[in-house]
């Protein structure tokens, strides 16, 4: 759209104005099945290693329905309360059946392409062009992952909150009701809780009067109205910065130089679109490039990202021609991206495919709208809805290829490994941990070396070829894995754990019994430690302490029996005959099997 110039602010009425095409509303429904379908196979996906123990199946929050620590932590680096409730209560309705939480996730994401159709219908007045954005959004392969990943419940959630924030504002701008000024308030707030990229809302704002009048407004009581958002923003943003920086996710950034900050900036500033039209070599992870002697990146990175640079140049010049739709279109996908480019970004990835959840839409925009306004100059609308149904088909094909790829964490990270080999030492070691676990413990090592040659810094690749070596039995090696991932991280609380294990193991439990206590005094939860802490006592001979320690253990989980069992032992090496009987037969009710037949023996 460009506006006349005999009167600026007022779009211009001609063909380059989206041609008016209304459609019933039931065809916003359309979009939001095809994309249930597309996602059916989400519902046999399973958990992954990634983050979804630590938001979901090892958070003690959320398994013990905290949710007052729900609502005023942060977690794995991330302050959003509303996602967490989210979360507990798919924990309190469902527990740790996945299918469930991934239904949710698909749900919310169908529910965000029902209202992304009303939001461009109303936009364009044009039916299609709501319809077909709606379509690439809930469909896009780039979009499998906000969807498929149960730890990124936060992007769904917020997407939705925040595309109902614009509707609301949309309709606010038409009458000026306040009922509609407080109903956007609330989904910002909401979007906001959801997920810290929220803060960008009181902008968006901005793009959304710049589309109605043709200009940014400067009468005061339009920025009155923006200084509730303003204000939450900032103090939202600020609060995201410093729980990041608390948590050591921007840590990637300190060993950049800054020119290769801004270049990683700018080349995923014009990457992401590229991305967007061909998905093409999609992944989990985007490794950053090696660099070459003289500290350099490869030089094709250099030249995305000069494409990146000029990408702003383009939306200034579109602002000054007054082009409407790519000024808006551009500038609302630079906006949603903005906060996670590296040059100020959070996180350690060169780019994600889950950055492009809402940004995405600044582009389907643009494809769809435009292609309607030069196609219609030549009446060529059959060509433009057949054009946007292939654009269709081949998305939907390719996600539905995509999704399986989430099934565990071992076709997750086989897929990146294949795609970005010897790339990402993360990858390596979320695969070996899968691995050692799966019982596959010889190639668990051969990842878990992988990952170590790549960065040699890694405590937790360290630890993990420690938990490997002790399930392997071999016990010494395990400690001396352990001692070094100490020594490249002193506070990892894991690390204390496992060597106390260890030297459990080796009977050595003083040693054993110094790293739990340790455990304890960095603030481990007792539910974890006590146990293994008492058993080591109990080995000791140190029996009203070991007895101690497992009555603490049965009331922090009254339902286990190898606590009675062992307290049952404690007392009979105490000779306390009675007390030993009466646990032990506690231990039997509880369900517990004996693995010593004699012992019962010895207590007839």
């Amino acid at each position: 759209m460009a506006s006349d110039k005999k009167r600026p602010g007022k779009p211009k009425k001609s063909s380059d104005r989206i041609p008016v095409m209304s459609l019933a509303w039931w065809w916003g429904l359309i979009p939001a099945l095809i994309t249930l379908i597309i996602y059916i196979p989400a519902f046999q996906l399973g958990w992954t290693n990634w983050d979804d123990p630590r938001y979901i199946l090892e958070n003690e929050a959320i398994l013990q329905m905290d949710w007052g620590s729900l609502i005023t932590q942060s977690f794995v680096g991330n302050y959003h309360p509303l996602t967490m409730l989210s979360l507990g209560l798919d924990h309190l309705l469902f527990g740790t059946s996945a299918s469930w939480y991934h239904l949710v996730n698909v749900l919310l994401h169908t529910l965000s392409t029902v209202l992304i159709y009303f939001l461009f219908a109303k936009m364009s007045r044009n039916g299609w062009v709501g319809f077909f954005t709606a379509l690439l959004f809930g469909i896009h392969p780039m979009h499998v992952e906000s969807v498929a990943w149960i730890a990124e419940r936060k992007d769904v959630l917020y997407g939705l909150f925040f595309i109902a924030g614009l509707l609301a504002y949309l309709r606010f701008q038409k009458d000026r009701n306040r009922v509609y000024y407080a109903a956007t308030l609330l989904f910002f707030l909401l979007a906001v809780l959801s997920k810290a990229m929220a803060i960008v809302f009181p902008v968006a704002m901005l793009l959304m009067d710049y589309w109605k009048n043709g200009r940014f407004k400067q009468e005061a009581r339009n920025w009155i109205d923006k200084l509730p958002f303003l204000v939450v923003a900032i103090g939202m943003g600020i609060l995201a910065i410093v729980v990041q920086q608390q948590a050591g996710a921007v840590s990637k950034l300190e060993v950049l130089t800054w020119y290769n900050r801004i270049t990683v900036g700018f080349y995923g500033l014009a990457m992401y679109p590229i991305k967007l039209l061909f998905p093409f070599h999609l992944s989990n992870v985007y490794p950053y490039p090696r660099l070459t002697s003289s500290g350099l990146f490869p030089f094709s990175y250099y030249l995305i990202a000069l494409a990146g640079a000029a990408f702003l140049i383009l939306i200034y010049i579109q602002w000054r021609r007054k082009k409407m739709l790519m000024f808006w279109s551009f500038s609302f996908y630079a906006l949603l991206v903005v906060m996670v480019l590296q040059w100020i970004s959070i996180g350690s990835a060169v780019m994600a495919d889950r950055y492009t959840y809402l940004s995405s839409l600044g582009i389907f925009f643009l494809v769809t709208a435009g292609t309607s306004i030069h196609l219609g100059r030549f009446n060529k609308g059959l060509l433009w809805l057949g054009f946007l149904a292939v654009l269709t088909v081949v998305y939907g094909s390719v996600t539905w290829t995509r999704i399986p790829v989430w099934s565990s964490s071992e076709t997750l990270w086989r897929d990146m490994i294949h795609k970005y080999p010897n790339r990402y030492a993360t990858g390596y070691k979320n695969l070996g941990n899968y691995l050692a676990q799966s019982g596959k413990t010889e190639e668990a090592h051969r990842m878990l070396n992988t990952g170590a040659g790549l960065d040699p810094f890694d405590a937790e690749i360290q630890e993990s070829l420690g938990n490997v070596n002790s399930m392997e039995g071999k016990v010494d090696v395990a400690i001396r894995n352990y001692d070094e991932a100490l020594k490249l991280d002193p506070n990892l609380i894991s690390v204390y754990q496992n060597r106390g294990i260890a030297y459990s193991l080796r009977k050595d439990y003083k040693l054993a019994i110094n790293d739990f206590d340790k455990v304890l005094e960095m603030g481990s939860s007792e539910r974890d430690v006590l146990p293994n802490r008492s058993f080591a006592l109990l080995s000791m001979g140190r029996l009203q302490e070991a007895i101690d320690g497992f009555t603490r253990c049965i009331e922090l989980n009254p339902n286990e029996g190898s606590f009675d069992y062992f307290i049952s032992q404690a007392y009979f090496n105490s000779g306390n005959l009675t007390n030993a009987r009466a646990f032990l037969n506690s231990a039997k009710q509880k369900g517990y099997v004996s693995i010593s037949p004699d012992y019962e023996d010895k207590l007839r």
